[in-house]
């Protein structure tokens, strides 16, 4: 599970469709993307951000926290750069997120974190998501949201 503002867990949802950061902002309910919008519609101002989105586009960063030894999903590689399966999930946000936002210099920022302070950088705002092994419970979803499940492992 990767642990993240509940933007992010939106985000990581809706990255297998289309415009991420459309999906992400528009209630279940909006209306079919080829439905033209009418005059009227066009001339609306944008939404606000969210608030983890606005302070990505204003300070052109995205920090991710990262685990320096959770193989396969969150690792250091030979030349010490964060690498893994769950990184990679969170690299296409960052690519979703340059598009959508219109930021193609968005900078990608790596923390490392360890299992014991994981929750509390992204509870802090330390960090926009964490790309690791974290388990999805009831305690931690108090605190942070989770993306969708995409690794399941049992004993």
């Amino acid at each position: 599970m990767l642990p993240c503002t509940r933007l992010f867990a939106l985000l990581l949802a809706s990255l297998a469709a289309g415009s991420v950061f459309a999906q992400a902002t528009q209630p279940a309910t909006a209306a079919v993307a080829a439905d033209a919008p009418k005059p009227a519609e066009a001339a609306k101002p944008a939404e606000p951000l969210p608030p983890t989105l606005q302070k990505v586009r204003d300070t052109g960063v995205l920090v991710i926290a990262h685990r320096e030894a959770s193989i396969p999903f969150s690792y250091l590689d030979a030349d010490k750069k964060p690498v893994g399966y769950a990184l990679e999930l969170c690299l296409k946000v960052a690519e979703a997120l340059r598009r959508d936002l219109k930021l193609p210099n968005l900078r990608v920022e790596f923390v490392p974190v360890s299992s014991a302070n994981r929750i509390p950088t992204i509870a802090q705002g330390k960090a926009d998501l964490e790309c690791g092994s974290t388990t999805n419970n009831a305690a931690r979803r108090k605190e942070v949201a989770f993306a969708p499940a995409h690794y399941f492992a049992g004993a």
